[in-house]
């Protein structure tokens, strides 16, 4: 029971508008595992694939650049 009310005030937190959070901070993927089993159907690899790519391409920082001509 306590682990259902720990699951459960940890999934209030959070929800899709936040996401990338809280997998992406500040620019950065924050201690983040994506975990298939062994006997995953295709669709679910390549679901984690896409995940895990829409998060990498989430990852971003700006960097000023300065440019010379």
């Amino acid at each position: 029971m306590l682990g259902a009310t720990i699951l459960g005030a940890t999934a209030a937190t959070w929800d899709l508008m936040d996401y990338p959070a809280p997998f992406v901070a500040d620019g950065q993927l924050d201690d983040t595992v994506l975990v298939v089993g062994a006997a995953a159907q295709t669709a679910d690899v390549l679901g984690a694939i896409d995940i895990a790519a829409a998060l990498q391409a989430a990852a971003v920082s700006q960097t000023a650049v300065e440019v010379s001509t």
